[in-house]
């Protein structure tokens, strides 16, 4: 993913032109890192037009406008940006180790629009791998209707076949809910899910998907 300013993104939003202070990591990631000695507090600026959730508790924020932030010593604000899908690894020592770890999926709604995003694969040191065909593509949708969410998956190519290719997805966290009240529901028998009706997210876990493998999820509300 490349790191680019919030200017590059929004370039409607006049208000990002001034911000040196926060960064995108690809298109789905805002970071608003605390750069002032002993602040536990950060003020953020979310670019309208866009649906942000707390990375950590799935909490959506306001856009549109300044934020202020908690930002203890051991946390990074991180928010999602709404319509993307963003796969993500446990952390490890160092990057070869995380890339053993298994997958997970986190979906963010733009309200009940389509997310979607991509996952793509390679052994991290081979030469011109796209060119060779060497590589693994999986492309993500997730589509949300009134007290259903279907997520989809399909194989773009397959010309990597390492072991990262080998490895399960187990979770898959949603944000920005609508039409569910109490429970949930998924189509995965061993799965368990969870509706959180504060923050209006899901978790689904006990998932044992390839994730070089083409499936279909739906997770329905329930009583």
């Amino acid at each position: 993913m490349a790191v680019r300013s919030l200017a590059f993104e929004f370039p409607g939003d006049a208000a990002t032109a001034a911000i040196d202070t926060q960064y995108l990591v690809g298109k789905a990631l805002l970071v608003s890192p605390v750069l002032a000695p002993g602040a536990t507090s950060v003020s953020a600026y979310f670019p309208s037009g866009a649906a942000w959730y707390d990375l950590a508790t799935g909490a959506q924020v306001q856009s549109g406008g300044q934020v202020t932030l908690a930002a203890p010593l051991d946390t990074v604000p991180i928010h999602v940006r709404g319509g993307s899908i963003v796969t993500m690894q446990s952390a490890a020592m160092t990057t070869t180790s995380a890339r053993k770890t298994p997958f997970s999926l986190l979906v963010a709604f733009q309200g009940t629009d389509v997310a979607q995003d991509d996952l793509y694969l390679d052994s991290g040191d081979s030469i011109n791998p796209v060119e060779a065909g060497a590589f693994t593509l999986m492309q993500f949708q997730a589509k949300q209707s009134s007290g259903s969410i279907v997520l989809s998956a399909t194989v773009a190519s397959a010309g990597y076949t390492g072991p990262e290719t080998q490895l399960p997805l187990t979770t898959v966290q949603v944000f920005g809910v609508q039409g569910f009240s109490a429970g949930c529901s998924v189509s995965v028998s061993a799965a368990k899910c969870v509706y959180n009706k504060e923050t209006k997210s899901i978790t689904v876990t006990g998932l044992s998907q390839p994730i070089n493998a083409a499936f279909t999820l739906t997770i329905a509300s329930s009583a």
